[in-house]
């Protein structure tokens, strides 16, 4: 069983950042150990104002050098750690859980337990996978039965791994890139594979932009998530549906986003949510503050809300009143 999230997570949505998107902009800060050092990030994460989690990627931010350094650095702050993310090296480039020499994806596996370690040593509470080398590039090129039991005892021996020291385990689904085509490349495959492993500490991550690039609905894959409890985290951000564009929440799909944050309500969701977002022009401590700005908007709309009136419309499937529902709340109503 996983432990009690910290500081109260467990009995409301709590908001965190990754540590990467304290990269952008790099001419406007004073770096003490250089350009994009983690221990730096980590000090301009701390600079904005109403963060109080971070979410860090293992081992890319622990790197041997400065893991001690860095590891101190993440104790000492007073932000504290949500997640570590698997951020697997460019030896899996041909698979991590799915290569197809098993010396290597007991690499991955080795990798996968530090990566449990680390964020047990950090007090953090939920490790996530993005099993983004696991995948093909080419027709012909995979066994896809294998690779899929290939991946599954992986992600299981992981879990079980987890549940051994309180930590929970999910997987962050994206449909492509870096390969072609991922094998846990959706919702319903990674439900599929949740289901199939049936581990109390094992969960699924959605992630915003990824589910417009597998063109799902936002809301329904997050509604089935919560509706069979493996909703572990959902990274809020914002695109075009093309690609990974990492916009500020909102931004783009606002209807849709506001549909998912009105279910995490509904549903009292209890866990992390998290701004994948990827500054390039903008100051990463201003945008990350438009971040929680918009967020808190976003949620004390949706609280306010006819839920009663909103789900008439929905149980009789009137597409047009409910949203006009919606609307005439968003905007003031023009004078007749």
């Amino acid at each position: 069983m996983p432990r009690e999230l910290p500081d109260g997570c467990a009995r409301e949505i709590a908001v965190s950042s990754r540590l990467n998107s304290f990269s952008a902009q790099p001419q406007g800060y004073d770096w003490k150990y250089g350009p994009r050092d983690p221990r730096d990030m980590l000090h301009r994460a701390e600079s904005v104002k109403g963060l109080h989690y971070v979410s860090l990627n293992y081992p890319e931010h622990f790197p041997q050098p400065i893991e001690k350094e860095m590891t101190k650095a993440v104790l000492d702050s007073k932000l504290k750690v949500s997640t570590i993310n698997l951020r697997y090296s460019s030896r899996f480039s041909l698979g991590a859980f799915t290569h197809p020499d098993s010396a290597v994806r007991q690499q991955a596996l080795q990798v996968t337990c530090l990566a449990i370690d680390k964020c047990a040593e950090l007090q953090g509470t939920d490790v996530v996978i993005w099993p983004g080398c696991d995948g093909f590039d080419y027709p012909f090129q995979m066994d896809y039965a294998a690779a899929w039991q290939w991946e599954t005892e992986g992600v299981a021996q992981a879990a079980d791994y987890a549940a051994g020291r309180g930590i929970r385990l999910s997987i962050e689904y994206k449909p492509c890139e870096p390969r072609k085509y991922s094998l846990l490349g959706n919702f319903g495959l990674t439900l599929a594979a949740v289901q199939e492993l049936n581990r109390e500490n094992l969960g699924i991550t959605c992630d915003f932009c990824h589910m417009l690039i597998a063109r799902e609905s936002p809301a329904q894959s997050v509604g089935l998530a919560l509706s069979k409890d493996k909703l572990f985290g959902l990274h809020l951000n914002d695109g075009y549906g093309q690609e990974d564009d990492g916009l500020p929440i909102g931004t783009v799909n606002l209807f849709a986003t506001l549909e998912v944050l009105k279910l995490l309500q509904n549903a009292n969701f209890k866990g992390f949510l998290y701004f994948d977002t990827f500054p390039v022009n903008e100051d990463p401590v201003e945008e990350c503050s438009a971040n929680l700005l918009r967020l808190n908007q976003l949620m004390r709309f949706a609280q306010r809300i006819d839920t009663q009136a909103l789900r008439r419309n929905i149980q009789s499937q009137e597409g047009l009143k409910a949203q006009q529902h919606i609307l005439s709340q968003l905007f003031c109503e023009e004078e007749r």
